[in-house]
């Protein structure tokens, strides 16, 4: 009887990248198990997965929402409340999209409110500036490399149109006529959170715009990855 002696190379985080062809060791904990994790996990694990937040609360102060519709109602693709940008270098992978807004239904018959997180996978070009809340990724590998893309929320100017290439998910609400004598609260989420990868080639924006009939106030946290070509193609 012969022992077999296996062998991977110890290598949680920021695995190597080899050529299509070449071999490549297996890698393992650093306790001497066998390395798994799914397509998730292994992105976020090797430095490539971000998050950005639009609204939120300060320390001493109420949550801060972002109104939709450029601060007015109806959703303007112009004025979105955010915008996602990553440039030609790399692959965009939306990971999950998690938005709340409040709606303050009147007395007007068919009240709405929506919801809408889309790709434009041919933007005119990446904005390095708009009249909007400037955004830094945080990278969920904590202290792990700076995002390659360029982020906004708020924005309050119109910018060059984003086009509506791919529409990731899509939530609205709809109220029936209510009297002044009575009245209802509401809220509508969106809780986008693929089971598989789409890879988005840059440049390409991913875009999320919410509002109405009526004012909807809101609140939002995007996930993505971002992965160098060469490592896909």
């Amino acid at each position: 009887m012969t022992d077999a002696l296996v062998k991977g190379r110890t290598q949680q985080q920021s695995p190597s990248i080899n050529a299509d062809g070449a071999y490549n060791a297996i890698r393992a904990t650093r306790s001497g198990e066998l390395f798994t994790a799914d397509w998730k996990v292994n992105l976020a694990m090797r430095g490539l997965c971000y998050n950005v937040s639009v609204g939120g609360i300060a320390a001493g102060g109420d949550i801060a929402m972002i109104t939709g519709g450029g601060a007015g109602t109806t959703i303007d693709s112009d004025q979105p409340e955010m915008i996602v940008q990553t440039p030609a270098t790399h692959f965009h992978v939306p990971l999950a999209f998690k938005c709340a807004v409040n709606i303050d239904a009147g007395t007007t018959d068919l009240d709405e409110a929506n919801i809408i997180l889309f790709a434009d996978t041919t933007p005119a070009a990446i904005l390095a500036t708009a009249t909007a809340t400037g955004e830094t990724p945080h990278p969920l590998l904590d202290g792990g490399a700076a995002s390659v893309s360029t982020c906004f929320s708020a924005v309050t100017a119109d910018i060059v149109d984003p086009t509506a290439d791919m529409v990731l998910d899509f939530a609205t609400f709809s109220a029936n006529q209510v009297t002044a004598a009575s009245s209802f609260g509401a809220s509508l989420r969106m809780d986008f959170e693929p089971m598989f990868p789409i890879f988005l080639k840059g440049p390409v924006a991913v875009v999320a715009c919410w509002g109405g009939t009526i004012a909807t106030p809101g609140i939002c946290s995007y996930y993505w990855a971002e992965i160098p070509l060469s490592q896909i193609e």
